[in-house]
């Protein structure tokens, strides 16, 4: 079984610090995190895949929001920013 980490432990330290975090989160034998989208949205995508790939690490899940309104009268666009 793999080591994780949620990373809201570390609050806005993980989007601010990511590198920083990372590297040492896998110097004590972590080997995958679980982090929130608001921390890195779709826009910083490329960015996290480099930090998580640089210290060695998995991203084992990513939480993602849509507000319910947004699934019950745009399923298409809540989809698709799910997907994203």
């Amino acid at each position: 079984m793999k080591l994780g980490c949620h990373c809201v432990l570390f609050r806005e330290r993980i989007a601010t610090e990511t590198e920083f975090v990372l590297t040492n989160m896998a110097a004590t034998g972590f080997q995958g995190v679980e982090m929130g989208a608001r921390f890195f949205g779709t826009e910083r995508k490329d960015e996290l895949k480099a930090a998580l790939e640089k210290a060695g690490i998995e991203l084992a899940a990513l939480h993602v929001g849509v507000p319910m309104d947004v699934w019950q009268n745009e399923p298409e666009k809540a989809i698709e920013t799910v997907l994203q």
